[in-house]
């Protein structure tokens, strides 16, 4: 199994990963220390283990809400294929239309959590 150096609060490490996913591993590593750099910013004197555990959180938080969002989407999908299979367009349109939005309002809310910490 290869392994990839990655460097996330200045602290490097080494993480097996299945073959090919080198590169993946590298991206997200650099995600998790530019967003746990960011975090640390915003609570300066804040002790790194309580960063880390703070990042955790706010990236759990974020996992839990996408797959409430997934879960609403799968129903939706349920509602449009029955509305297919019964002929109304125009409610197919308007689920698609809302779950449009609620995804753009939802990735809108992630990029601010990231930006601001």
């Amino acid at each position: 199994m290869p392994t990839v150096e990655i460097r996330i609060a200045g602290k490097g490490y080494r993480i097996a990963c299945e073959p090919g996913q080198e590169p993946r591993v590298q991206e997200l590593a650099k995600y998790v220390d530019k967003r746990l750099a960011d975090l640390a910013l915003a609570v300066k004197g804040a002790h790194e283990s309580v960063v880390g555990a703070m990042l955790l959180l706010m990236m759990a938080d974020e996992i839990d809400e996408m797959k409430k969002d997934v879960e609403r989407l799968r129903v939706q999908l349920n509602n449009v294929t029955g509305s297919f299979e019964s002929g109304k367009a125009t409610d197919v349109e308007k689920i698609l239309s809302n779950t449009l939005n609620n995804v753009a309002q939802r990735i809108e809310k992630i990029a601010q959590k990231a930006a601001n910490g």
